[in-house]
């Protein structure tokens, strides 16, 4: 849902950097002819400027929702985010070319009609290094620069998300190995700790109280248990009181 949301408010950016564009880009001057309108230097420049401009601008916007995006939508990082940060941006990209295009376009066909010769004619921005058409009639495609855009989301969201601390790309919900676990203290020789029962009451003589498996007494060492063989346990059997084998 969120990405869905994304790549709606990307696309629609597609407007005002469509604006952006028909204004910093150079016009290609034309000055008419008998023939019809003809660039008055031999080989403008303006044509090409009009692709470099569009890069240039795709790339920082590309940048700056790819940040925006990874600072807003925190919760909802991930490869969805991320495909419709890119779908978007295609979007984009297609409508600011288009609408930059059609920026006094309507006017420039105009005078191409009904200027008289010698008059000076500015052709509005085109893109000429990018297209998008629909393949089999439906399916959108979009191809050269009109896919810088979609190219700079994707290599900053995904550098954001490579060089991220956690694995999950949030904060919330961190595996406990990442975090820096406490080192233990020195106890103090001057205040020992007062051992204390396993429900946190203190013992009163200040000792230890026994583990689950722990008798109550002082421990004391025992050698291992031996078995009594047979010719032990009738010795045993026959011995008088005054500890002599009886005869």
């Amino acid at each position: 849902m969120f990405a869905l949301v994304a790549a709606a408010v990307v696309a629609v950016l597609g407007a005002p950097i469509g604006v952006l564009w028909a204004w910093l880009a150079p016009e290609v001057e034309l000055i008419q002819t008998d023939y019809g309108p003809y660039p008055v230097e031999p080989e403008p420049e303006g044509y090409w400027a009009d692709d470099g401009w569009f890069i240039m601008i795709a790339i920082v916007v590309g940048v700056i929702v790819a940040v925006a995006a990874w600072l807003v939508f925190r919760r909802q990082r991930g490869p969805i985010m991320l495909a419709g940060l890119v779908v978007g941006s295609a979007g984009a990209s297609v409508l600011a070319a288009w609408l930059g295009n059609k920026i006094g376009y309507a006017h420039y066909l105009d005078l191409v009609e009904h200027a008289p010769k010698g008059s000076h004619i500015f052709r509005p921005v085109k893109l000429r290094t990018g297209t998008s058409s629909l393949a089999l009639g439906f399916i959108p495609w979009v191809r050269g620069t009109m896919l810088v855009q979609a190219l700079a989301v994707a290599v900053v969201y995904t550098g954001l998300a490579g060089f991220h601390v956690s694995p999950t790309l949030r904060y919330d919900n961190m595996p406990s190995e990442y975090f820096d676990q406490p080192e233990p203290q020195p106890s103090d020789p001057a205040h020992p700790a007062v051992p204390t029962h396993q429900d946190g009451q203190v013992h009163p003589n200040g000792q230890a109280y026994p583990g689950p498996f722990q008798s109550q007494g002082p421990a004391q060492s025992q050698g291992p248990v031996q078995s009594q063989g047979p010719a032990q346990s009738e010795r045993s059997v026959g011995a008088g009181g005054d500890g002599q084998v009886g005869q």
